[in-house]
């Protein structure tokens, strides 16, 4: 049965010739970067001690979605990094409650009473400053 199926195959091979495919452009890469993006997010880094020094965590994931500090950071923050972000608002307690302050830029020294202080945060899109939620 295989050089039946093989000759069959040969047949249609020889009555429909494969083309070569032109380009659609000189430089497809270009055409491909500019209509194909990865999707934005933002990126928050955070410090235990001012000056962006001591243990720290980055997070890096989706805008106005509640985040919560990891244990080892909880209420020990002295620093943050807001990146790719209109601003965030910072939380005293898990889940977004008992709103504390609202950032839009870094901050190498957080003073009292927002010290060693933060347990969660939301961030916004660029663009959309002013549109802040407050818990």
């Amino acid at each position: 049965m295989f050089p039946l199926t093989a000759a069959i195959v040969a047949l249609a091979l020889a009555a429909f010739p494969v083309a070569k495919a032109h380009p659609i452009a000189e430089s497809t890469h270009n055409v491909v970067e500019s209509i194909v993006k990865p999707r934005s997010s933002v990126v928050v880094e955070f410090w235990a001690d001012n000056n962006y020094k001591g243990s720290s965590w980055a997070y890096s994931g989706d805008w106005n979605l509640c985040q919560n500090i990891p244990d080892y950071l909880n209420d020990k923050i002295s620093s943050i990094k807001p990146q790719y972000t209109d601003g965030c608002v910072f939380y005293n307690d898990w889940y977004c409650s008992s709103y504390s302050f609202k950032s839009t830029s870094a901050l190498s020294s957080l003073q009292s009473p927002f010290n060693d202080a933060i347990s969660s945060f939301l961030c916004f899109p660029s663009g959309n400053s002013g549109n802040f939620l407050y818990g």
